[in-house]
C-alpha cells in the first residue's frame, strides 16, 4: 500500500516539475516577443484539451489591426516549442479571425479586436 502512495506522490512531483519547465518556456517567449513589439498589440490565445493536444498562440498586430507575427505551441509534452505560423502575416485581424481554423489563434485575434474597439 505504501508503494502505491509513493508512486502517486512521485507522479505528482514529476508532473509539477515538467509543468514548471513548460510554463517557464511560455513566459520567456512571451516576454521576448513583448519586449521587441512595445508599440503593437501582443495577444495570447489558448485552446485547452483534456485528452487531446492543446495549443497556445501568440499574435502580434499593429495598432491598425494588421497582423505582423503569429506563433503557436501545440502538443502535450514539454518538448513542444513555439513555431512561427505562416499565412496570416499581413492580413487584418478581422479577416484572419474569419479564416483561421485554430481556436487558440482565433482567441488571440478576438482579444485584439476587442482591445481595438475599446480605443
Amino acid at each position: 500500500m505504501n508503494r502505491i502512495y509513493l508512486v502517486i506522490v512521485l507522479v505528482i512531483v514529476i508532473n509539477y516539475g515538467l509543468s514548471y519547465i513548460q510554463i517557464r518556456e511560455i513566459k520567456n517567449t512571451l516576454a521576448n516577443i513583448k519586449r521587441s513589439n512595445l508599440d503593437k498589440y501582443v495577444s495570447v490565445g489558448k485552446d485547452r484539451k483534456i485528452f487531446k493536444k492543446g495549443s497556445i498562440a501568440i499574435v502580434v498586430a499593429e495598432k491598425t489591426g494588421m497582423i505582423r507575427e503569429v506563433y503557436m505551441m501545440k502538443g502535450r509534452s514539454i518538448l513542444a516549442k513555439f513555431t512561427r505560423v505562416e499565412g496570416l502575416d499581413g492580413l487584418m485581424v478581422n479577416e484572419a479571425v474569419e479564416i483561421t481554423e485554430e481556436n487558440s489563434i482565433r482567441d488571440a485575434l478576438e482579444y485584439i479586436i476587442n482591445e481595438k474597439n475599446r480605443g
